[in-house]
């Protein structure tokens, strides 16, 4: 195509635009120019603009300039610089445009404006001054989501944890068919910044299932409100496993019993609180003369066990019912962990000291066909054999240290999905009840990162037909 007329060049480099190429765009445009610099002021915009999204600054720069110069009463020149030394990194004179054209351009004032104007002070964390920037958005363009979505972000990052949680609400309430996901897990960060573990769990459980009526939400929220403290065979459960045994969905089922608060994985911490407990106390044993000020060791002999095992009570409690500390006696506690393979050869003795920090405790060892096992993406990193080799090992560890202990179970994945007798036999042993309906509940919940264990998820499936 022989491109020799302006009007022809121009018509080209807008199709061009439209199409997503912008260099030639751009080639058509400036050749337009050059051949009738007459041009409208929209077309040197759409030029400094396709400059800008080319990363082509000092072009730009030249068109918004002499925009600005040439037609000081048109906002063109004065919002393109702002973006450009938006781009530039240089957030004052980015600032400076804006305050220019809100104030010579009122008539002209879009949302995008306040959306810009306010990330300049973002960028330079003045998060107040950009939330009140916002706050003029909403109220100039109510119906734009920016301005509430921006108003939200500045609030929380200026740590306004109770105005961030309001904020992000309107997001949701406002604009329901609008909000991303980010919005909630936004609004969720403030109320666990806030400590309001209720409204943060309500806020979890519906996106689980928005029926407020549901019986798994009735289940999780009754818990906290019951008066009574729980009559178990035991004051601590804990669930010793490995990865991808079914764990989560029998941590579940455990939480689903009156007064039983099982929480999750923790990365092992209590294996280091038992690595610190038995260097304490082999320093007390091997500097026991250390009681004045002129040895060494000073102090060290004066540990006192029974002590550090309190201390050490009192810490477990906080790690793991901290949202609860104060009424955390109505509830048998505990949780699962299932990097016991992990712990070499002081396994026994470790599980000794678990019961020393959670006297009373309910041993319960959970398993799975380990072929299964085997090949979740659990253990991607290593060969079906070797998992099958290592686990069987552990689970030999399992079955020696819980014999003939009345406070041991042992519990298969396949028992709990096929709700045969040994479940039931595990609700007898805990001294709790065995509530059908319950428990079909549970397992109708879609439970671990995602269900993607075959029978997990046909339950889920069943219950969305």
């Amino acid at each position: 195509m022989n491109h020799q007329n302006s009007e022809e060049l121009i018509k080209h480099g807008l199709n061009c635009v439209q199409n997503g190429q912008s260099k030639q765009a751009i080639t058509s445009i400036e050749k337009a120019i050059k051949l009738e610099p007459d041009q409208p002021l929209t077309i040197y915009k759409k030029l400094g603009n396709l400059y800008l999204e080319n990363n082509l600054l000092n072009k730009a720069q030249t068109i918004f300039e002499d925009l600005k110069e040439n037609h000081p009463n048109h906002q063109i020149g004065y919002s393109g610089l702002a973006i450009l030394f938006y781009l530039k990194k240089d957030w004052v004179s980015s600032q400076n445009l804006w305050k220019i054209c809100f104030a010579k351009f009122t008539k002209h004032i879009k949302p995008n404006w306040y959306i810009k104007y306010a990330g300049t002070f973002f960028e330079l964390k003045k998060y107040q001054e950009a939330a009140d920037i916002y706050e003029k958005c909403k109220e100039s363009f109510p119906n734009n989501i920016h301005g509430y979505i921006g108003k939200a972000k500045a609030t929380s990052l200026n740590l306004q944890w109770e105005e961030a949680v309001k904020e992000w609400q309107l997001c949701i309430d406002l604009f329901p068919k609008q909000v991303h996901k980010d919005c909630i897990r936004h609004k969720k960060r403030a109320l666990l910044k806030l400590g309001d573990f209720k409204t943060l769990e309500q806020e979890n459980l519906k996106q689980l299932d928005p029926s407020s009526k549901s019986t798994y939400t009735k289940i999780q929220m009754d818990k906290f409100n019951k008066a009574k403290e729980p009559t178990l065979n035991f004051k601590h459960i804990l669930i010793i496993t490995y990865g991808r045994s079914g764990s989560t969905l029998l941590q579940g089922l455990l939480n689903a019993i009156d007064g039983v608060i099982i929480r999750g994985e923790n990365n092992n911490i209590f294996w280091d609180f038992y690595k610190t407990f038995k260097k304490l106390i082999n320093n007390k044993q091997t500097y026991f003369n250390s009681y004045l000020p002129n040895t060494p060791w000073y102090g060290t002999a004066l540990y006192n066990e029974s002590k550090l095992i309190t201390g050490y009570q009192f810490l477990a409690r906080k790690i793991l019912v901290d949202d609860q500390f104060g009424d955390d006696k109505k509830f048998i506690m505990g949780f699962k962990e299932i990097r016991y393979n992990e712990i070499e050869g002081d396994f026994y003795d470790y599980l000794d000291f678990l019961q020393d920090i959670f006297p009373n405790t309910a041993l319960i060892f959970n398993t799975r066909n380990l072929k299964d096992v085997a090949n979740s993406a659990w253990w991607k990193d290593l060969k079906p054999e070797q998992v099958i080799k290592e686990l069987s090992k552990l689970e030999d560890k399992f079955k020696h240290y819980s014999d003939n202990k009345k406070n041991c179970f042992h519990i298969c994945y396949d028992d709990i999905i096929s709700k045969n007798s040994n479940l039931k036999d595990m609700y007898s042993f805990l001294g709790a009840e065995y509530n059908q309906a319950i428990i079909d509940c549970i397992l109708n919940t879609p439970h671990s990162y995602k269900p993607t264990q075959e029978s997990t998820q046909k339950l889920f499936d069943n219950k969305n037909k």
